[in-house]
């Protein structure tokens, strides 16, 4: 009786210890397969981020190829930026405000080089060429001039009511700007007047 159950004995503790070699192991398979699993997933996030990379330095080549490739437009745009900060931009900017304001339709805004004549001139005298009166002043070939001068003309005629408005609203206006070419007609003519090519600039006093 002893010798039997030391025999039941014997097998209960020879299974549990194979049930516990065999859970051990495939705990260590579960646990080598998921470290094997993360180390390809690792591997394979670092594949493409060495793609994505080399990817980027292609395409920061190729921009800068084009870049290179376009580097006269860049210059004449960075030219471009540079002219517009000639006074004769601000000139332009204060009469079109002010024209505006009073809904006086103006045509023919034109750059005016220093040398040129300040009154009463029209655009075919003074060598200067037309633009449209809702588009930017047109300024003179050569040289760009650093004075503020410009011509301009109304798009119609005004009243006499009108003329003074914008002439007062030229002497009030900040910067203080100088009108030339400017003459206020006789009685008989002043319901429409056509004042003509004027000039306009920043005054210097």
């Amino acid at each position: 009786m002893k010798q039997n159950l030391s025999a039941v004995k014997f097998r209960i503790i020879l299974s549990v210890i194979i049930v516990a070699i065999a859970a051990s192991t495939l705990g260590a398979f579960f646990f080598g397969y998921r470290y094997l699993q993360s180390v390809g997933e690792e591997a394979a996030k670092r594949q493409a981020d060495a793609t994505a990379s080399e990817s980027s330095v292609s395409n920061l080549r190729t921009l800068q190829a084009q870049l290179k490739s376009k580097q006269t437009v860049i210059e004449k745009l960075g030219e471009l930026r540079s002219s517009e900060s000639l006074p004769q931009f601000d000139t332009e900017r204060s009469l079109r405000i002010i024209a505006g304001q009073l809904n006086l339709p103006i045509k023919n805004v034109n750059f005016v080089n220093a040398d040129q004549p300040t009154s009463g001139t029209s655009g075919s005298q003074a060598g200067q060429q037309a633009a449209p009166s809702s588009g930017q002043a047109t300024a003179p070939s050569g040289t760009p001039s650093r004075n503020s001068r410009i011509s301009f003309e109304f798009d119609r005629p005004l009243s006499y009511s009108e003329l003074i408005a914008f002439y007062d609203a030229i002497e009030t206006s900040a910067p203080k700007l100088k009108l030339s070419g400017l003459t206020i007609p006789n009685e008989a003519n002043r319901n429409a007047i056509n004042p003509g090519m004027l000039t306009l600039e920043i005054a210097t006093t």
